[in-house]
């Protein structure tokens, strides 16, 4: 069942251009199958074969106001006291869209609760800017797949570092045009993402499993092809975070991270990726919120406690101007992360933030104001005469301005969104029809197992303990309830297919509500536990880390296991760092994501999307799949203190097959680099 090959479309598996060639401006190399058009411009059928004015004529006709709309990209997450999810606009958010001429709206997944309401949702943001717009908006996701994923009835897909560990570019591409169609199909158009992070650094708290890798061509190489995929379904992709979010060990969410390299260094890794997506025309760059004072040297006194703070590369134009646009030659659409992050907010006063990020290049602000009440949405036109004054003022130059409606409205030409769309409820109910039959399918949803499988990842497999073979007993052990379905789910599909004895003894385990000496209690009398660990940051290596985590347990059960002879099976579930940590594991192989599922699919009713790499792992514990991924990551040793130290235990590039013996590639080695 789960192995089934089934076929896919021509789209999906068409030829990956070069790595050198491949970046975002393919809809005019890679023309879409009529199938595919026809899914994509069916309710937007004015979206695409509208006459519009050019680029040139409706930037001549804008007044400033309508500029400055145009380089916006608003969200509507929550709404009131409450913070309720806003599924549905109320009268005062069509109003706002209505009135300010946006360039885009960004979605969260509390905009998605289902396929019908979120196509609902989309049609009417875009009817309600037809009402006063000259063109379409951006509907814009953060849909990267694996650990950031906002289709909640779609297909989570593995993720980019589990794609970097599969390094296979055709997989790579395959699941983009897999997240794009679904995309397309609610009616969103651009996707922040990909991630051209290159997460050397084991202790980062935000890209982690969001990087394909700590190698910067196999960065480069997944990048372009995840950025064709996308392209394929007619979806823009927004490569991010320029200049590199991966050598950080803060969060930008929550605080401002810092960089210490000098662009000669940045240019030996960081940029590499970036550099090649601008050389093939990327059609949008997402800034980081990082401070690199070797290149930006520029200050800010906080508005919160005074200090001084180096301008980010968001608001820095040493970094966007002097670097991104002139040195390496970018002339597309540069959009900031978002705004409403404490590592932009907390330091920096609105309208500053908003004159430093365009006068440093930046062509449209993300989430720069709050729209969550009444009061909030008030306060949009505030914001826009409040740019509108300082170009008057002569503190942006309305060229600055010209320059980035120019490349938003080409970029808008380039896939069709010129004329401004409003579908009726024919057209709606048509896509919610074919969205529906498509969005989280039985298809989808296999050709997404398919793929996952090819990315777990064997490292260690002492006296050929796998695969399990299901004679004896085995307890499955995981650290949250929803990775208890998936377990159970994957020895459901192992028995239906015949992988194990139907009359197998395996037990699955949750240990989230237990104490860990409860948790190696429940070994009673297996031969085999298998254990799986989900490492989301570096400070849950400590047992007794505030971060809580899975340490506590999975020392307590893997030591319990090996005093009494049982054999123990480690599944990195998360961050792959942890490989090294629990060296009592007979057998260790990792899988990259580490989320569950809500509920056991039923493909009879809509399915609540779920991630596929724990399913694949366990296939693979009991000999379902044979393990053929690489570590795409090097994993480093963790000293008394639950700290990574220089001495290199898994290189990049490890991973065994069953009935291989392990060799000196895995030989412990000695590095500067951590």
């Amino acid at each position: 069942m789960l192995l089934k090959r089934h076929a896919v479309s021509a789209l999906m598996t068409a030829c990956l251009m070069a790595f050198t060639g491949c970046a975002g401006s393919a809809p005019a190399s890679v023309e879409p199958t009529e199938e595919t058009l026809t899914v994509i411009t069916a309710p937007y059928a004015n979206m695409l074969t509208g006459e519009s004015a050019s680029p040139a004529q409706l930037l001549a006709d804008m007044n400033l106001k309508e500029k400055i709309g145009q380089m916006l990209m608003l969200s509507f997450r929550c709404w009131g006291e409450n913070s309720s999810p806003v599924t549905e606009l109320n009268e005062s958010q069509l109003a706002a869209i209505r009135s300010h001429h946006l360039g885009g709206i960004l979605l969260f997944d509390e905009n998605l609760e289902n396929t019908e309401q979120s196509v609902r949702l989309i049609d009417s943001m875009q009817n309600a800017n037809a009402q006063g717009g000259r063109t379409s908006l951006l509907i814009a996701a953060d849909n990267e797949g694996g650990q950031i994923s906002r289709l909640t009835m779609g297909c989570q897909t593995c993720g980019s570092m589990a794609l970097g560990a599969a390094d296979s570019e055709e997989l790579t591409q395959q699941t983009a045009a897999l997240l794009g169609e679904e995309m397309a199909a609610l009616g969103i158009n651009t996707d922040l993402a990909p991630c051209l992070d290159v997460n050397n650094n084991p202790e980062n708290p935000v890209i982690g499993v969001r990087s394909f890798s700590d190698d910067a061509q196999t960065v480069t190489k997944h990048g372009c092809a995840f950025i064709q995929g996308l392209a394929q379904q007619h979806v823009i992709a927004a490569v991010k975070h320029f200049p590199g979010h991966g050598d950080t060990d803060t969060d930008s969410h929550t605080g401002l991270p810092l960089i210490n390299k000098n662009t000669a260094r940045l240019e030996e890794r960081e940029l590499i990726p970036f550099r090649t997506a601008v050389m093939n025309d990327a059609d949008m760059i997402m800034t980081a919120h990082i401070q690199f004072p070797q290149v930006e040297k520029d200050t800010y006194t906080s508005i919160s406690d005074g200090s001084s703070v180096i301008l980010p590369a968001t608001l820095s134009d040493d970094l966007i101007d002097g670097f991104l646009r002139k040195r390496m030659g970018y002339d597309g659409v540069v959009i900031t992360d978002a705004l409403d992050m404490d590592a932009v907010r907390v330091h920096f006063a609105p309208m500053d933030t908003a004159k430093l990020a365009i006068n440093a290049g930046v062509d449209m602000l993300l989430v720069p104001v709050d729209t969550s009440n009444e009061e909030a949405l008030e306060q949009i036109w505030d914001y826009i005469s409040g740019i509108e004054q300082m170009v008057e003022n002569g503190d942006i130059p309305i060229e600055r301005i010209n320059q980035s409606v120019r490349r938003i409205l080409t970029l808008k030409e380039k896939y069709g969104l010129l004329p401004p769309t409003h579908p009726t409820e024919e057209e709606t109910a048509a896509r919610i029809k074919a969205a529906k039959e498509s969005i989280g399918s039985k298809a989808h949803h296999e050709t997404e197992m398919e793929i996952a499988l090819q990315t777990v990842t064997l490292v260690r497999n002492e006296g050929s303990l796998l695969p399990l073979d299901g004679s004896g007993k085995t307890v499955l052990f995981c650290p949250y309830k929803s990775e208890l379905n998936s377990l159970e789910y994957a020895v459901e599909q192992l028995r239906a297919d015949g992988k194990v004895p139907k009359e197998a003894e395996i037990r699955c385990v949750c240990f989230e509500d237990a104490k860990p000496e409860e948790v190696a209690e429940k070994i009673g009398d297996a031969s085999t536990v298998v254990a799986v660990s989900a490492l989301y940051d570096a400070e849950e290596l400590d047992p007794i880390s505030e971060e809580g985590g899975n340490a506590a347990y999975l020392d307590a059960l893997l030591s319990a296991a090996k005093e009494v002879g049982v054999k123990s099976v480690l599944v990195s579930a998360q961050l792959p760092y942890d490989l090294a940590r629990y060296p009592d594991a007979d057998a260790a192989l990792a899988c990259y994501l580490a989320k569950g599922m809500k509920d056991k699919p039923n493909f009879s009713k809509p399915v609540a999307a779920y991630g596929p790499n724990l399913i694949a792992a366990l296939y693979t514990v009991f000999g379902g799949n044979e393990p053929t991924g690489k570590l795409p990551v090097d994993v480093y040793d963790v000293n008394e203190l639950y700290h990574y130290t220089n001495k290199l235990i898994y290189p990049r590039g490890t991973g065994l097959h069953y009935g291989q013996e392990e060799t000196e590639s895995a030989e412990i080695t000695e590095t500067d680099e951590t």
